[in-house]
């Protein structure tokens, strides 16, 4: 949250609130997996930036600039759908690690169903 509230000030709660289930289990695994990173610098493609250095900050700094150049509300599920965000290593195994934890859910829910009470 301490990222979400620097790039998105008043609107943070609200971009969490709005995000599916699925952004925000991404942004966790980034966070876990890129927990910094460099401030993202609007004047430069998001392409010049990835790499090491473009952790959780680097990708809601790109999140708050598309939201104020587009004029509408900062949008985490970008983490999910964004082509340019996903060329990012670290954004790629975030999701794969989200895949991970929704399979487990389910089969471990399966699994349960399976059990005698």
């Amino acid at each position: 949250m301490k990222w979400v509230q620097t790039e998105f000030g008043d609107d943070a709660s609200p971009a969490v609130t709005r995000a599916s289930r699925v952004a925000i289990l991404s942004w966790q695994s980034y966070t876990f997996l890129a927990h910094g990173g460099r401030r993202f610098d609007s004047e430069k493609d998001v392409a010049e930036q990835l790499g090491q250095g473009f952790g959780v900050r680097s990708a809601l700094g790109f999140v708050a600039h598309q939201a104020k150049k587009s004029g509408d509300k900062a949008d985490l599920n970008l983490v999910v759908n964004e082509d340019r965000l996903n060329r990012s290593a670290w954004v790629r195994s975030a999701k794969t690690r989200t895949a991970e934890t929704l399979f487990l859910e389910r089969l471990l829910k399966q699994a349960r169903l399976m059990l005698p009470a």
